[in-house]
């Protein structure tokens, strides 16, 4: 997954330019000229810190391990907001992962992908687990889907190993523990 957020990145470079309802919305030029993509302002978690340049060039809200950044962490966690009118044809959060799963198979053969234990936030509202670990090389994941008035919100946790994600899972649940609509 590292290698298709890399991909992804090269292609936008995003500025933040305004906040609200919780969402960070940034732009970043694109051939048609400025696209807007949101991100979940994230709560503070002890021994993580913002990576901002990973953030702009994925579109996402990107955290890594103190003192580390994106290109030598084991582990990221990183969270987007889907904006739900930019994509009518996505009727529900069980679809948006359906879509994803159909994509992440393609992309990666032999992939295994599970659904995992519902996590909730801080305001109750649940989110829908899937995990996906490579048959050898990759990245093992756990994403997080939920959402939030118009957005359809992605949180994910990604390691290099399964030794680096199962060290960083209890911090991913923590962040979506604490995370709500309004810090």
């Amino acid at each position: 997954m590292k290698a298709y957020l890399r991909l992804m990145g090269a292609i936008a470079v995003g500025i933040p330019f305004a906040v609200f309802a919780g969402m960070y919305q940034r732009a970043a030029p694109e051939k048609s000229g400025v696209e807007a993509y949101w991100a979940p302002i994230l709560p503070d978690l002890p021994g993580w810190v913002h990576d901002e340049a990973a953030s702009r060039r994925f579109a996402s809200n990107f955290l890594v391990p103190r003192g580390q950044t994106f290109a030598n962490a084991p582990a990221v966690i990183y969270a987007k907001a889907l904006y739900k009118p930019r994509i009518p044809d996505t009727k529900s959060v069980d679809q948006l992962i359906a879509d994803d799963e159909r994509q992440v198979a393609k992309q990666s053969p032999g992939i295994r992908i599970s659904e995992q234990a519902a996590l909730q936030d801080r305001d109750g509202r649940g989110f829908k687990c899937v995990a996906y670990a490579p048959s050898s090389e990759g990245s093992w994941e756990l994403v997080a889907y939920g959402e939030e008035d118009d957005f359809y919100l992605i949180f994910t946790v990604s390691a290099d190993s399964p030794g680096a994600f199962e060290k960083a899972m209890p911090d991913f649940k923590k962040l979506i523990a604490r995370y709500k609509k309004k810090l």
